[in-house]
């Protein structure tokens, strides 16, 4: 007998499972995971922030990614992040994800990351 389970009480506010918010990065890019309501469509947006004296200085504040994706019919989702084109230690990573189901938004999930 096959079994089919359907998860409908997940909030479509998106979830990230592979970070969480003030981890450091130590790799050049990343993958974003996480998850929402099954087939949710998830706008991701990253941009990365280059501080020096005492954040006085943006050198750099690139978008690495803005685009949107499905989730799967678990309500998974994941993005590859490049890295930026100057990758320095002490980049800031900003995160932002919307998640959207037919007329429903969920509220922006914010996340940031540190370049080690």
């Amino acid at each position: 007998f096959p079994v089919t389970i359907t998860v409908t009480n997940r909030p479509l506010r998106p979830l990230f499972t592979s970070h969480q918010n003030g981890d450091r990065i130590n790799t050049r890019g990343f993958t974003l995971t996480g998850q929402t309501q099954p087939n949710a469509q998830v706008t991701v947006k990253v941009t990365a922030n280059l501080s020096i004296l005492g954040g006085f200085v943006n050198l750099a504040n690139s978008t690495l990614i803005d685009q949107s994706i499905t989730a799967d019919n678990q309500g998974n989702f994941q993005i590859q992040v490049p890295p930026p084109s100057n990758l320095v230690s002490g980049t800031q990573y900003t995160i932002q994800a919307i998640a959207r189901k037919g007329n429903d938004t969920s509220q922006s999930v914010q996340l940031g990351l540190v370049q080690e």
